[in-house]
């Protein structure tokens, strides 16, 4: 992680205003503003380094990308952890797409029941991978 110069300088301010507030002890005359710009210069430091991370380009290191510009869910599992992942991973899949699905198109969808949940879970990776693809290309043809 690399510091950009403006979080470090707001970093070093924060630490200095804090030392200030705890140095200043009973006096509240000097440790309530100083505890509260450090306070204020955190929330700075968080919005800065929110607003840096919205900025990213598209296709960089971060949450893996479900969709492709294709609008197919990739066939290799490194793209998407849940693919390949554990039967609590598919199943959090399975309900974020019934998720979106409630959202965009079918408010009214009811949820999987725990025992469609099982099955579709335990599906081998080529039809797991499958049954993704046919209900994103559902959910896009619906939008």
């Amino acid at each position: 992680m690399s510091l950009s110069g403006s979080f470090l300088a707001l970093l070093l301010a924060a630490l200095g205003v804090a030392a200030l507030a705890i140095w200043a002890g009973p006096n509240l005359a000097i440790a309530l503003p100083a505890a509260v710009g450090a306070a204020t210069l955190g929330a700075v430091m968080v919005l800065d380094g929110w607003r840096s991370g919205s900025r990213a380009p598209r296709g960089s290191p971060g949450l893996p990308t479900a969709v492709t510009g294709s609008g197919s869910v990739p066939s290799s599992g490194g793209s998407l952890p849940a693919l390949d992942g554990s039967r609590f991973d598919r199943e959090e899949l399975v309900l974020l797409l019934d998720q979106i699905d409630r959202s965009v198109r079918n408010p009214h969808l009811p949820s999987h029941r725990p025992d469609d949940l099982e099955r579709i879970a335990a599906l081998p990776h080529d039809a797991f991978v499958a049954y993704v693809r046919d209900r994103v290309a559902e959910l896009e043809a619906g939008s």
